[in-house]
C-alpha cells in the first residue's frame, strides 16, 4: 500500500516573478520540500494510527516508511508505504473487505487472555504446542481444557468462514488532506534558502 508524493500545489505563486537566479532553485526546493512532506507524512501516520486501528503493534506502526528524489536531478516524486508483512493484515483496515477463509486459523474466546494488543500469544504455533498436552484436546470445534469437573473449557475458535472487515483507517484521504499543506509550509522556505545560498556562493566568486 502506497501513496505516491507528487505535489504541484502552490508553487506558481510561490514562483510568479522570479528571476533567472531564482527559477534555477525550482528543482532543488521543489525535491527538498517532497522530502520534507514525505517524512512528516510518515510521522503523522506512525502518530495517529491508533486512532484507526485497534492498538497497533510497534511492529505495525514502524513498518510505515518513505522515499523521496535524493538530489534535483531525480524525478520529483515520493512516496510513503507500508512493509510487504504489515500491508498483508492492514489493508483490510484501509480497503476493508472479506478476508479469506484460512483452515486452521484459531481465534480466541473469553476463556483465554490475549496479549496488550489483542493478539494471541505465539499463535504461529498454538496448535503444535497444546495438541500434545495431556489436558488439552483438538477437535472440529477447536482447542479445549479439559476440566476435572467434567466441563471442558473451549480456548479458541477455528475459523468457519471469511471474515467481514469495516474500512477504519482512512489513509489516502488523510494523506492527500495532509500532503498540500505540508508542502506550501516547507516549499516557500526551501526556495528562499537555496536563492540565498546561491547569492552567497556567486559573492564570493565560488559561483558565476
Amino acid at each position: 500500500m502506497t501513496i505516491k508524493i507528487d505535489v504541484k500545489s502552490n508553487i506558481k505563486q510561490f514562483t510568479k516573478g522570479l528571476n533567472k537566479l531564482g527559477r534555477s532553485q525550482i528543482p532543488f526546493a521543489t525535491n527538498k520540500t517532497i522530502a520534507n512532506t514525505s517524512f512528516r507524512l510518515m510521522t503523522v501516520t506512525k502518530e495517529t494510527m491508533g486512532k484507526y486501528v485497534d492498538r497497533p503493534t510497534r511492529l505495525t506502526k514502524n513498518s510505515v516508511r518513505y522515499e523521496a528524489p535524493k538530489n534535483k536531478k531525480a524525478l520529483p516524486i515520493g512516496y510513503v508505504y507500508f512493509s510487504e508483512l504489515v500491508s498483508k493484515y492492514l489493508k483490510y483496515s484501509i480497503y476493508g473487505g472479506m478476508r479469506p477463509f484460512k483452515k486452521g486459523r484459531v481465534l480466541p474466546t473469553r476463556n483465554i487472555s490475549t496479549n496488550a494488543f489483542g493478539n494471541i500469544r505465539n499463535h504461529r504455533n498454538i496448535i503444535s504446542t497444546l495438541k500434545n498436552k495431556k489436558d488439552h484436546f483438538i477437535n472440529s470445534t477447536g482447542i479445549f481444557k479439559r476440566s476435572k469437573k467434567g466441563t471442558n473449557k473451549l480456548l479458541y475458535l477455528f475459523e468457519t468462514r471469511a471474515v467481514k472487515y469495516k474500512k477504519t483507517f482512512p489513509f489516502f484521504e488523510r494523506m492527500n488532506l495532509i500532503a498540500p499543506k505540508v508542502f506550501d509550509h516547507h516549499f516557500k522556505k526551501n526556495l528562499q534558502k537555496a536563492i540565498d545560498n546561491t547569492k552567497e556562493l556567486i559573492a564570493k566568486g565560488v559561483l558565476r
